[in-house]
């Protein structure tokens, strides 16, 4: 696919997207986010999308949730705005199951402003539902999936990269092991989609693109969902620690495991990767505790937003220790 920058005039694009139609990037992964500056007293969006969510935020403060549809293509933000310049932030909730979206451009009734500018501070997160932000935003475990209740923005990856004021791509799929899916399926694990910009395209991912500090890894919890997968486990996960470090020879890489498995399974799993965790210095290794049910729980039995708050306390303690921020 051609080069790009990630932005447009005006507008920039943290996470992988697809720049090769003129139309507009293309993008489909949990967190991808369209920053924007603009001056003029109003502002609207123009997307084709399937039914993604949005947590929209203009000068830092958040606006509704945008709810995307497939019969829609304007949706105006924000009008009887003050003098400019403006900042706007588009972060996609919903995960690549849910559909593509395509960026067709910002309605204004003032211009396009030069995007902000990016931080020095990058992260990576590789995962499955936990990333996702799978059920955060539903009442309890007796939810079903939905997109309404999926919400990345308030999962613990993201929460973690704000507090550390770090621009983060994640990527990450409900249900994806590193050796088997949550229902024993190992054609595509989520190590087979890592290279992907897009979940149906064949197109690959320059990684040269977005070089992070730290790649934060969470894979296992489907892995064991059907009981222990065997020692095999052990292997192919030093195999993809082994190609992210290919990849970036300079990140920290973080192993982490949690909070869905339990103690047995943590133990089991902590087990299969210390062949990985002792063969690189700069790759280490933080757990999440199981969670008890004293925190709730999100859709499904899935970690509530309290339970993502700790982890990304955890996290971000972590990243400030290992990285010195």
């Amino acid at each position: 696919m051609p080069a790009q920058p990630d932005a447009s005039p005006g507008v920039r694009i943290v996470g992988r997207a697809d720049w090769s139609d003129p139309v507009g990037p293309r993008f489909c992964w949990s967190g991808t986010t369209v920053l924007a500056r603009f001056s003029g007293s109003s502002v609207a969006v123009r997307l084709r999308d399937p039914g993604n969510y949005f947590e929209v935020a203009l000068d830092g403060a958040p606006l509704p949730v945008l709810a995307a549809r497939p019969d829609q293509e304007l949706y105006p933000l924000a009008a009887g705005l003050g003098p400019g310049p403006h900042q706007l932030s588009l972060h996609r909730r919903t995960e690549a199951s849910v559909g593509e979206t395509q960026w067709l451009g910002l309605d204004l009734d003032g211009e396009l402003l030069p995007p902000p500018p990016p931080s020095s501070r990058r992260l990576e997160f590789v995962g499955d539902s936990i990333t996702c932000g799978y059920g955060v935003e539903g009442a309890d475990q007796n939810c079903r999936f939905s997109p309404a209740t999926e919400n990345h923005h308030a999962a613990f990856a993201a929460l973690a990269a704000r507090a550390l004021d770090a621009e983060a791509i994640s990527v990450a799929y409900s249900g994806k092991g590193l050796i088997r899916d949550w229902d024993g399926g190992t054609g595509e694990t989520m190590t087979a989609l890592y290279d992907r910009v897009l979940l149906d395209r064949p197109a690959s991912w320059d990684f040269s693109r977005f070089l992070p500090d730290a790649v934060v890894i969470n894979l296992g919890s489907n892995d064991f969902g059907m009981g222990d997968p065997g020692p095999a486990f052990g292997p192919a996960y030093q195999r993809f620690v082994e190609r992210v470090r290919g990849l970036y020879p300079r990140a920290h890489i973080l192993c982490t495991l949690g909070p869905v498995m339990n103690p047995r399974q943590i133990a089991r799993a902590r087990g299969y990767l210390a062949p990985a965790l002792s063969s690189d210095p700069k790759v280490s290794y933080l757990e999440f505790p199981s969670q008890d049910g004293s925190l709730g729980y999100g859709c499904d039995w899935h970690p509530s937003k309290r339970t993502h708050q700790a982890m990304a306390g955890r996290l971000e303690a972590e990243l400030r220790r290992k990285l010195g921020w």
